[in-house]
């Protein structure tokens, strides 16, 4: 599986393929993955795409503070964050991470389902203890990119 990141160290991953929520822009995942081939496939400030390996979804912020859609103050079309799910059988227990650096936060109303974030990186993993499996990535901005919120 290519999922953008490195299985061995996740936690060091620089965004998904080198593409970091609040630095890159709508036109370089255009540049990466080319446009949508549907547009049904953009909802809003939303885009998803269906690779042969994982599906992943980029949020685009609207572009200011003022409408309360958006949450950071980036310019429009600014990646705010992604969204990585893979297929069935990427394995929690196969991935090198240290646990450290990872606060386990339960998601609470789904049993066995659990959310392990990496808040200076931006980076939460979640993952089906019961089943050993890693369910989605979830790029965030990182703890440096906190002055960027809106007011």
């Amino acid at each position: 599986m290519t999922l953008g990141i490195s299985l061995d160290e996740p936690s060091k991953a620089k965004g998904w393929r080198d593409i970091q929520p609040l630095h890159s822009t709508r036109a370089d995942v255009e540049r990466l993955l080319g446009p949508p081939t549907d547009k049904r496939d953009c909802i809003y400030n939303i885009c998803t795409y269906y690779l042969h390996d994982v599906n992943v979804q980029f949020n685009y912020s609207p572009g200011d503070c003022k409408s309360g859609r958006g949450a950071w103050d980036v310019p429009p079309d600014t990646v705010v964050n992604i969204t990585v799910h893979s297929g069935p059988g990427l394995r929690w227990s196969s991935l090198a991470i240290e646990k450290a650096k990872f606060m386990k936060k339960n998601i609470g109303h789904i049993q066995n389902i659990v959310s392990y974030l990496n808040e200076e990186d931006g980076l939460l993993i979640e993952v089906n203890e019961e089943m050993d499996e890693v369910m989605g990535f979830y790029y965030l901005p990182a703890a440096r990119d906190k002055h960027l919120r809106c007011p």
